[in-house]
């Protein structure tokens, strides 16, 4: 997703980018893509990341 912000310049201060859950770094680096790390990393600048706590009913977990 980031490859293609960053070909299709839609990142910077005019965009704001919500990324729901943090990924493992794996799934970044790890898929085959035409950019290099630094226009992903370029597209990825100022990204707003969440991370979701898990919830458990289990009293036990």
């Amino acid at each position: 997703m980031f490859c293609q912000a960053a070909r299709e310049q839609v990142y910077g201060s005019r965009y704001q980018w919500i990324i729901l859950g943090y990924p493992s770094s794996s799934l970044w680096w790890n898929e085959p893509t035409h950019c290099s790390k630094q226009e992903i990393v370029r597209a990825m600048n100022g990204t707003l990341q969440t991370r979701v706590p898990q919830f458990s009913m289990d009293e036990n977990a």
